[in-house]
């Protein structure tokens, strides 16, 4: 993109226009056309910079790319060798924590058996317990039926020795 001048509209130099009569409109235009070169000579300058630096970019571009880049990779390399090292550290408390639970399930079983345990020994307990409810339910009836049995020996006995009596005053 080439930037120019192409609205001048005298033709004369500026030399030729400040030996003219010195009228305010014929200096103003020369001032404007002095600018115009000026201005047109710094556009041209500033275009073959422009071209020029345009080259020198593209390198230095590239440059920082490839330099960004390797900025990269090392911190994927970085961040990869944390998380490998974040990987292990958790590797290694999940077997912890699978030996814990190992032993706690191992404890749990062991309780389990121990509950078992106890439970069968509460029946066989409940089971004597009840034999000998019913044994002492029986012994209390025969007891009951011993008494009843002394007492009619008793009652028996009584009338005997009243008959005793009664056939000895006779």
């Amino acid at each position: 993109m080439r930037l120019t001048l192409a609205d001048s509209r005298s033709t004369s130099t500026p030399t030729q226009l400040t030996t003219a009569a010195h009228t305010p409109v014929i200096e103003a235009r020369s001032n404007v056309d002095e600018k115009r070169l000026i201005l047109h000579a710094a556009l041209d300058n500033f275009q073959k910079n422009l071209d020029r630096t345009s080259y020198t970019f593209e390198p230095v571009a590239s440059i920082q790319a490839v330099q960004l880049e390797e900025t990269k990779q090392k911190e994927t390399e970085r961040r990869v060798s944390e998380l490998e090292l974040q990987n292990s550290s958790l590797q290694s408390q999940l077997k912890e924590k699978d030996a814990e639970n190992y032993q706690l399930q191992l404890h749990q079983n062991q309780l389990i058996v121990r509950i078992k345990e106890l439970e069968t020994e509460l029946h066989v307990k409940k089971e004597e317990q009840s034999l000998a409810d019913k044994a002492s339910s029986t012994n209390l009836n025969e007891n009951q039926k011993i008494r009843e049995m002394q007492s009619e020996i008793e009652a028996l006995d009584s009338k005997n020795k009243e008959i005793r009596r009664t056939h000895d005053k006779l």
